[in-house]
Protein backbone atom coordinates (compact mmCIF):
# COMPACT_ATOMS: atom_id res chain seq x y z
CA UNK A 1 0.00 0.00 0.00
CA UNK A 2 1.08 3.58 -0.64
CA UNK A 3 2.45 5.42 2.35
CA UNK A 4 4.12 8.75 3.06
CA UNK A 5 6.61 7.15 5.45
CA UNK A 6 9.72 5.15 4.68
CA UNK A 7 9.53 1.49 5.45
CA UNK A 8 12.83 -0.30 5.92
CA UNK A 9 12.62 -3.69 4.25
CA UNK A 10 16.26 -4.81 4.26
CA UNK A 11 19.61 -4.24 5.95
CA UNK A 12 21.68 -4.26 2.73
CA UNK A 13 23.12 -0.77 3.10
CA UNK A 14 24.97 -1.72 6.26
CA UNK A 15 26.29 -5.11 5.21
CA UNK A 16 30.00 -5.69 5.66
CA UNK A 17 31.29 -7.20 2.45
CA UNK A 18 34.68 -8.89 2.32
CA UNK A 19 36.09 -9.96 -1.03
CA UNK A 20 38.95 -12.31 -1.61
CA UNK A 21 41.25 -10.99 -4.37
CA UNK A 22 41.18 -14.38 -6.12
CA UNK A 23 37.37 -14.33 -6.19
CA UNK A 24 37.13 -11.13 -8.23
CA UNK A 25 36.22 -11.77 -11.87
CA UNK A 26 38.28 -9.73 -14.33
CA UNK A 27 40.78 -8.73 -11.64
CA UNK A 28 44.23 -7.42 -12.63
CA UNK A 29 46.96 -10.02 -12.94
CA UNK A 30 49.17 -7.88 -10.70
CA UNK A 31 49.19 -8.56 -6.99
CA UNK A 32 47.90 -5.92 -4.58
CA UNK A 33 51.52 -5.37 -3.45
CA UNK A 34 52.64 -4.76 -7.05
CA UNK A 35 49.80 -2.29 -7.55
CA UNK A 36 50.73 -0.45 -4.33
CA UNK A 37 54.36 -0.23 -5.48
CA UNK A 38 53.34 1.07 -8.92
CA UNK A 39 51.17 3.76 -7.35
CA UNK A 40 53.91 4.91 -4.97
CA UNK A 41 56.40 5.08 -7.85
CA UNK A 42 54.02 6.59 -10.40
CA UNK A 43 56.18 9.69 -10.70
CA UNK A 44 59.86 9.14 -10.01
CA UNK A 45 63.08 10.32 -11.63
CA UNK A 46 66.40 8.52 -11.81
CA UNK A 47 68.09 11.95 -11.63
CA UNK A 48 66.07 13.22 -8.65
CA UNK A 49 69.18 14.44 -6.80
CA UNK A 50 70.03 16.67 -9.79
CA UNK A 51 66.47 17.93 -10.18
CA UNK A 52 66.35 18.79 -6.48
CA UNK A 53 69.18 21.29 -7.07
CA UNK A 54 66.91 23.46 -9.23
CA UNK A 55 65.23 26.27 -7.37
CA UNK A 56 64.02 29.85 -7.58
CA UNK A 57 65.12 33.06 -5.94
CA UNK A 58 63.46 36.42 -6.52
CA UNK A 59 61.70 35.00 -9.58
CA UNK A 60 64.92 33.73 -11.18
CA UNK A 61 65.88 30.11 -11.80
CA UNK A 62 68.81 28.82 -9.77
CA UNK A 63 70.86 25.62 -9.86
CA UNK A 64 72.41 24.62 -6.56
CA UNK A 65 71.66 28.14 -5.33
CA UNK A 66 73.60 29.82 -8.14
CA UNK A 67 72.40 31.72 -11.23
CA UNK A 68 72.35 29.67 -14.42
CA UNK A 69 74.55 31.39 -16.99
CA UNK A 70 72.97 31.98 -20.38
CA UNK A 71 74.77 30.54 -23.40
CA UNK A 72 74.28 33.75 -25.37
CA UNK A 73 76.55 35.56 -22.86
CA UNK A 74 79.48 34.02 -24.75
CA UNK A 75 80.62 34.34 -28.33
CA UNK A 76 80.60 30.65 -29.25
CA UNK A 77 76.97 30.37 -30.19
Amino acid sequence: PATSAWLKVAEYESMDVELNWDAINGRPTSTPAQIDTAVSQAHTHANKSTLDKFGEESGLVRFNGQPIPAEWNGTAW
